[in-house]
């Protein structure tokens, strides 16, 4: 007979990592969904979901919005835009991605953050500043996996 401990739960998708990341209810279908759910949240709250993630202030304001914007829509509270949103998702997925193909975020994190070869010895992180790199890097992370 098997007891709870004997039982292994099962790895759970990167699309679910995201959902969890920002604390949705319900299950989104496509980080699109996601993205539009978190450009209606408060600022403070998607940026504290960001940093309870592991997105590191250097992270949050090079990729997704500077540190001036993101003090003057909290100030004013206005939510990330369409786009910060989007690259939130993105940088959380990627980031879930990594974690699970090189098996923890001690490995995620040095592969995001040194020069890659596949990559034109570019850092997978800067590239995601733009579409067509957070592309490449979804590209290299699915040949690695």
């Amino acid at each position: 007979m098997s007891t709870d401990s004997d039982v292994l739960e099962r790895p759970r998708s990167d699309l679910e990592r995201v959902i969890d990341c920002f604390q949705l209810q319900g299950a989104a279908q496509s980080l699109r969904e996601i993205s539009v759910k978190v450009s209606q949240m408060k600022i403070e709250r998607a940026i504290a979901d960001l940093r309870e993630f592991g997105v590191s202030n250097s992270m949050l304001y090079s990729l997704i919005l500077p540190r001036r914007t993101f003090d003057h829509r909290r100030q004013n509270q206005q939510p990330l835009s369409d786009d910060e949103a989007e690259r939130a998702v993105i940088l959380v997925n990627t980031i879930a991605s990594a974690e699970r193909i090189f098996g923890g975020q001690e490995k995620a994190e040095r592969w995001l953050n040194q020069p890659n070869t596949q990559l034109a010895e570019s850092v997978p992180i800067e590239l995601l500043r733009s579409a067509l790199g957070a592309r490449e890097v979804e590209d290299e992370l699915t040949r690695i996996d």
